[in-house]
């Protein structure tokens, strides 16, 4: 653009805007890359009261001209850098004056697309060591940037549209446009190593950080470092984790008994062309780690510090007692996605835990999450600590509901009538654990009844839960229980024992 038909762009400009009645005020120097501060009134502002009517917006222009057969221009990179970190609505006006034809005039938004342009070439030249006010940026024109009738009527209406938050978006832009992929880039030798084995290891977090005898970290934006270091150092140690991941299903099983289920997070290695042989994987669950070295090795370790304090619902509390219960036996591994397995192999668990203690604590725990279930009571939770501290009374509640042909005496008293053979017994039991009271009502048949002196004694078979309650206060839930079981002894005959609460009769 010569200066003389610059000036005439900038003087028709000026005229435009005066002739809307815009306010187009003169940049003084151009050191910012625009030549008019222009300031567009808000909509509607006539009909509004002078308290109610909004400020104009302002915006800003460089005004360019040209004689040439195509509708484009070039603007110095330092103005266009300027207009992508500005955050009010700029705009390149061109005016193209052609021999023997009218006057065009073009006008284009600076927004994202040449924000994203300028931004590039201005990391380009820093990488190149050019002055950015000696570097330039082509701009071209389309016929739909073609304003020659309504340049102001159209820039007007643009600018009234703009979201209140325009300037917060334009920041963004600004602040983001480049780094999609990545913001950084690293350059790192680790070492001394004993091998590759143990940078698998870091990668899955089997080792906290590797040594490092050199380090630098640079800013990377579209895919260009930029010429200095944020940061360079000589030795030390980094941690390095990558994001490479799976959310799947583990499925353990030991012989004789049903399968556990624990959502699991996998982590792979980030290691181009690593060797099969040095291939590792890490399975994470809520309860414990799984590491795959090959199928048919597994390591597993149990998250056992402070767990038997640990709050957590029944149903986790009787998987972690399962678990334990199969100590040393050769337990199926499989993960699987979709309800198809990627892979199996077997391995064993070993833990500290008697096995013996452990099998009871699951047995214990899958009875009193049936007597939740049963209840409907959801989000129970107490700790392996708690069953521990009651222990004994739910030993016993367990085997009076659970055990096989159960044996039980009862001390006669008047108000008994056993004289016909009874073919049924009926009663209920309570016990507390972890602030929790639960209350089984229940009947079972008998198989053999005997009654010598002051006592009678039955042989019971498999017990039937009648009706089950579970809650915080013992008082209401013992009045709940009563009442059922006083209303399921109303449904039986004589031939029924009805024995009332069994807490009763439990030294």
């Amino acid at each position: 653009m010569n200066q003389r038909s610059g000036r005439a762009a900038q003087d028709e400009f000026k005229l435009l805007c005066s002739q809307s009645g815009i306010t187009c005020n003169p940049s003084l120097e151009d050191d910012h890359g625009w030549d008019f501060i222009v300031e567009i009134p808000a909509p509607g502002s006539d009909n509004l009261p002078a308290d109610k009517v909004s400020a104009p917006r302002q915006v800003l222009v460089q005004v360019k001209s040209t004689h040439g057969k195509h509708a484009k221009t070039r603007i110095k990179l330092s103005n266009a850098l300027k207009f992508s970190q500005n955050y009010l609505p700029c705009f390149i006006v061109l005016f193209q004056y052609k021999k023997g034809e009218r006057q065009h005039i073009y006008v284009r938004h600076f927004w994202k697309g040449l924000m994203e342009r300028s931004l590039k070439r201005g990391r380009i030249v820093s990488v190149e060591g050019k002055p950015i006010n000696q570097s330039m940026v082509s701009i071209s024109f389309t016929d739909e940037d073609d304003h020659s009738g309504d340049l102001i009527d159209w820039m007007t209406h643009t600018v009234n549209t703009f979201p209140i938050e325009y300037s917060k978006e334009k920041r963004e832009l600004a602040e983001q446009l480049g780094y999609e992929s990545q913001n950084y880039r690293g350059e790192v030798s680790i070492g001394p190593l004993k091998g590759i084995e143990e940078i698998v290891d870091h990668q899955l977090g089997l080792i906290e950080s590797l040594p490092v005898t050199h380090i630098k970290l640079v800013d990377s934006r579209f895919n260009i470092d930029a010429p200095t270091p944020i940061y360079e150092g000589t030795s030390g140690q980094i941690t390095l984790r990558p994001n490479f991941s799976k959310e799947w299903t583990l499925v353990l099983q030991a012989p004789d008994d049903e399968p556990i289920l624990f959502p699991a997070t996998v982590r792979f290695p980030a290691i181009p062309d690593l060797p099969p042989d040095k291939f590792k994987i890490l399975i994470e669950t809520w309860l414990f780690n799984v590491t795959m070295v090959h199928p048919g090795e597994i390591k597993l370790t149990l998250q056992l510090e402070d767990f038997f304090n640990r709050k957590l619902p029944i149903t986790r509390l009787n998987e972690f007692a399962r678990l334990l219960s199969w100590n040393s036996d050769s337990i199926l591994v499989k993960v699987v996605e979709d309800g198809l397995p990627l892979f199996s192999f077997r391995g064993n668990i070993n833990s500290d835990i008697d096995k013996g203690i452990s099998r009871n604590f699951a047995n214990i725990t899958k009875e009193l999450l049936n007597i939740q279930t049963r209840a409907g009571v959801p989000d129970v939770e107490f700790s392996l600590f708690d069953v521990q501290n009651s222990l004994t009374k739910l030993f016993v509640f367990h085997e009076i509901l659970t055990a096989k042909d159960v044996k039980l005496n009862f001390e006669l008293v008047s108000e008994w009538k056993y004289e016909n053979s009874i073919s049924r017994l009926l009663g209920y039991l309570d016990v507390e654990v972890g602030g929790y009271n639960f209350l089984a009502v229940f009947d079972a048949p008998v198989s053999m009844q005997h009654a010598p002196g002051n006592f009678i004694e039955f042989i019971c078979g498999q017990r039937t839960l009648r009706d089950c309650f579970v809650g915080k206060d013992a008082n209401s839930v013992l009045s709940a229980g009563h009442t059922s079981y006083k209303e399921q002894s109303a449904l039986y005959g004589p031939e029924c024992f009805c024995a009332g609460n069994f807490r009763d009769y439990i030294q």
